[in-house]
């Protein structure tokens, strides 16, 4: 992306919220395509800062990484992103070429297991809440 694409390209925005500062990688989860012009590209970005290109693996390609992600109804595009400060940020994507089908977004800030699917969804603190206890009274009492 370059001059005015980050502001003319479609963009979807994720609120996150990072408990520490540091470069964390993130992996894009994607449909595979059958798109014989080569590869998709998307950008992702944190805030208000540059986007970082990224490409997936075509059809045309002369590597085994298409027909593997088409086997597993997957593509992983990873990169890094940084952030300087703790708290709450904007994880940003945007559509460079069309057709970009995303399932998932996983920013690893440590821990992460190793899994053939994506971890489970995390939830921010308010919903992760622990259930009351309801004190049952008997009818009439």
């Amino acid at each position: 992306m370059d001059g005015d694409g980050r502001t003319l390209a479609p963009e979807l925005q994720y609120n996150v919220r990072f408990t520490t500062t540091g470069s964390f990688p993130v992996t894009v989860y994607r449909l595979p395509s059958l798109d014989e012009r080569g590869t998709r590209r998307l950008a992702i970005g944190l805030d208000s800062g540059n986007p970082i290109l990224l490409k997936g693996t075509g059809v045309t390609s002369s590597t085994t990484a298409w027909p593997r992600n088409v086997v597993e109804g997957i593509e992983k595009v990873t990169t890094t992103i940084a952030s300087d400060r703790p708290g709450e940020h904007i994880v940003k994507l945007w559509m460079v070429d069309p057709a970009n089908a995303i399932d998932q977004i996983v920013i690893d800030t440590g821990g992460l297991p190793a899994t053939y699917l994506a971890p489970p969804e995390s939830f921010p603190p308010r919903l992760q809440s622990q259930p009351r206890a309801v004190k049952a009274t008997a009818p009439g009492r």
